[in-house]
């Protein structure tokens, strides 16, 4: 599955596309405020004033990674038969997804987060941080995402939901931000949302969205 995956999600096209979106992204943040603006990335949560721009900023490449690697996975049906068919072992694919999800999301952040980290000349544990964090959410809303996508069976509005989960979380205090992305409670959704996908598999099996 991981190859099927990397092969029709992974492509030059696509590098390119995320690399050009990047650079417009920033470069708009250095002449809509006169700055930079690393902090709308590393420590985007300790600012006490956040400038519309900067939520969008902080939030885009987190809804780019989703779209693009995430939910791509069962919005067409081609990837449906490998998402959600019994085969040997039954949850083969849940695991195959995450460790999809995993390496990708891992390459992704840490590229973008190493970029920041160099130019702003921002300590590499605060990138770390941010990173660790960055990477709770999307575990916390691509996990909710396939939950929401077996108990709506429609995978467009379970995307719009865990979209929107996201922007919630983006908006929050930073007291707020670390609980709800570096405590307990997402490994929690996590497992929650994990363990009511095996239920549904295991009895009803194949999932025609």
């Amino acid at each position: 599955m991981l190859t099927v995956l990397f092969k029709k999600n992974i492509t030059p096209k696509i590098v390119l596309a995320v690399l050009v979106f990047f650079f417009l992204l920033h470069l708009s943040g250095h002449y809509m405020l006169g700055t930079e603006a690393e902090e709308s990335v590393l420590a985007y949560y300790q600012l006490n004033y956040r400038h519309f721009y900067l939520i969008a900023k902080h939030i885009s490449p987190i809804l780019l990674f989703l779209f693009l690697f995430v939910f791509k996975i069962d919005m067409t049906e081609s990837y449906t038969g490998l998402l959600i068919m019994r085969q040997g072992n039954q949850y083969k694919h849940l695991l195959d997804i995450s460790c999809y999800i995993a390496l990708v999301g891992a390459v992704y952040w840490l590229l973008y987060f190493q970029v920041f980290y160099l130019l702003s000349g921002s300590s590499n544990m605060l990138s770390l941080r941010e990173m660790i964090r960055l990477i709770v959410i999307i575990a916390q809303t691509s996990s909710l995402y396939f939950c929401l996508s077996r108990v709506f069976r429609n995978a467009q509005t379970a995307a719009l939901i865990s979209c929107a989960t996201v922007v919630y979380l983006s908006m929050q205090s930073q007291g707020m931000a670390d609980w709800l992305t570096l405590s307990p409670v997402p490994l929690l959704v996590i497992v929650t949302s994990l363990l009511f996908i095996i239920i549904d598999i295991t009895k009803k099996g194949a999932l025609h969205l």
